[in-house]
This record gives structure tokens, C-alpha cells and sequence, in this order.
């Protein structure tokens, strides 16, 4: 039986396992919804929740296809609510980080959170996305024989497989938030957003130095997804009195091609000693000695 504690939030005591000093709270039932429609709060308990396992992953797609509505964001902002409401971090890495963005531009999150970790976010993909819904839309009308609130999940995967698998899509991610849907703003009042909610919000954003080479095929200077289109939000933010720290992560394996690339910072923060099998690693033990000291 693995070590346990109890953990009381603003929903109610949970059960959570404890592992070398680390909290696992896991499945905490934070809202409700009907298919396709907007998050309600759960009902809060009183008699401890047992979160020690790991609970379904919920198959929706961000933007929750066929929804005018950016559900799928409805549903990450009604998460922080089960938090510390005095001191709530949000991390997020790659499209985790874009929806951390998405969500410092959505309406009625100011004061929500209190610190912000950004890992290579996707910033020069803000921009153009109502094009691409649009096509995918389009696209998604032709592979459907039925309305998609009739279909099963496994439907849904299909279809979302489907889609994903298109080569025609380009450079901007298919199933992102879409601006000028509630609760986000329109694209050309989404840096003024993200600045008005970082306001007293220390914000930490760290790209690796070459984020783009596992995505070598996308057309457009790779630089400009990522590190580049921050510093344009990181001045605002800076001049508008927010506290915004930049770093970038500069180590790669030893004659790797892909040197630092995309989520390799991930594997120093999270990963094991079986990290080491993953390509963008692959080189660095040979030349380099790493221990991993359990605590």
C-alpha cells in the first residue's frame, strides 16, 4: 500500500498518495458538463475522496468539435477552482502552455491563478487560427455521416485521427481555442488581454534552443514559434509593471542531431533513467554521467 495523505480543498478532502515527498492527487472531480455544453461546479463532499489512482482521461478536444463555444478551455478554467485559492501555479508545456495563454486572455480570469510557468509556448501560432477552424471545419463536414452529437467517442478519435493525419493543415495547431469564441477575446485584443491578466502575475517562460528541429517539415522560420514572438508580449508585459523572467535551455546530446529540441527539457524535470532511450537523448550517456539520488 503506497503512503497516503489527506489534502482538504475548496471541493472537499481528497486521499492523495504520497511518494518521496511528492503528492499524487489524482482525478479530483472538478465540474460537470452535458455533452457539448458548457462546465457546471460539482457538488462540494465532506467524506475524504480517494484520488490515489489514476482516473479516465477525458477524450474531448480542445475546442470540443462542433461547439461555437471554446468548451474544451471552459473546462481547464473551471479546474483551478478545486486549487489553493491564494496560491495557485499553472505550468504548462508546448500546447499545454498555449492553453495557459489562452486561458490569461479568456474573460473572467483575473485573479485566478498566481504564478505562471510557460515551457515552449507556441506563440507564433496565436495569430491565423480562424482560417485554419474554419478549413477544418470544412474538411470535417466530408468525413462525417452524421451529426457529431450522435457520435460515439471512439467516432470522435476517428474523425480527430482523421484530421490530424492531413497534411494540408500547415504550420497552425488543428484543435486550439479559437479567438473571438467566449470566453476568448479576438485576435488582435489577445496580447492586451495576456498582459492585463499577468499583471502581478510572475510569469516564468523557457524555450529550448532549437524547439523547431523535430518539426523541420513546417513551412516558415522555425524561431518564430517560439522564442521570438515572446519578446514582443514579454516587453508589453514588462512595461505594463508585470514580473516576466525568459530562459532558454541550451543543452543537447553529444552529436545528436536534434540537439536541444522540443520537450528535451522535459526528461531533466520529470523523467527517469529510461528517459535516456528517447531520440532527442540518445549520444549524451556515452560522454556524459548523470546519477539519479532518491531522496
Amino acid at each position: 500500500m503506497p503512503n497516503t495523505t489527506q489534502l482538504h480543498l475548496p471541493c472537499g478532502p481528497v486521499k492523495a498518495a504520497l511518494t518521496d515527498n511528492l503528492i499524487h492527487a489524482r482525478g479530483i472531480p472538478y465540474a460537470t458538463a452535458a455533452r457539448f455544453q458548457p462546465p457546471e461546479p460539482t457538488e462540494t463532499w465532506t467524506i475524504p475522496l480517494d484520488c490515489t489512482a489514476r482516473a479516465p482521461i477525458c477524450p474531448q478536444l480542445p475546442s470540443r468539435l462542433g461547439s461555437v463555444m471554446g468548451l474544451g478551455l471552459l473546462d481547464q478554467i473551471a479546474a483551478p477552482r478545486c486549487g489553493d485559492p491564494a496560491n495557485l501555479t499553472l505550468a504548462g508545456q508546448s500546447a499545454g502552455a498555449d492553453s495557459i495563454v489562452c486561458m490569461m486572455a479568456a474573460e473572467g480570469t483575473r485573479g485566478l491563478f498566481h504564478w505562471v510557468i510557460l515551457l515552449s509556448p507556441p506563440l507564433g501560432k496565436l495569430h491565423g487560427r480562424a482560417e485554419t477552424r474554419a478549413r477544418l471545419a470544412e474538411k470535417a463536414e466530408t468525413l462525417m455521416t452524421k451529426d457529431p452529437r450522435e457520435m460515439t467517442t471512439a467516432e470522435l478519435l476517428d474523425l480527430q485521427k482523421k484530421l490530424l493525419l492531413d497534411r494540408v493543415w500547415g504550420r497552425h495547431m488543428l484543435f486550439a481555442p479559437a479567438f473571438g469564441a467566449y470566453p476568448l477575446p479576438s485576435e488582435n485584443a489577445v496580447e492586451s488581454k495576456i498582459v492585463e491578466t499577468a499583471r502581478g502575475v510572475p510569469v516564468l517562460v523557457r524555450w529550448t534552443a532549437h524547439d523547431g528541429r523535430p518539426f523541420a517539415s513546417m513551412s516558415g522560420p522555425l524561431c518564430s514559434l517560439y522564442s521570438m514572438p515572446f519578446s514582443s508580449v514579454s516587453t508589453a508585459a514588462c512595461q505594463a509593471g508585470c514580473a516576466s523572467t525568459t530562459c532558454s535551455f541550451d543543452w543537447g546530446a553529444q552529436d545528436n542531431p536534434l540537439q536541444a529540441c522540443h520537450t528535451i527539457d522535459i526528461q531533466f524535470v520529470l523523467g527517469a533513467p529510461g528517459a535516456w532511450e528517447k531520440p532527442m537523448l540518445q549520444g549524451a550517456m556515452p560522454k556524459t554521467s548523470f546519477v539519479w539520488v532518491k531522496r
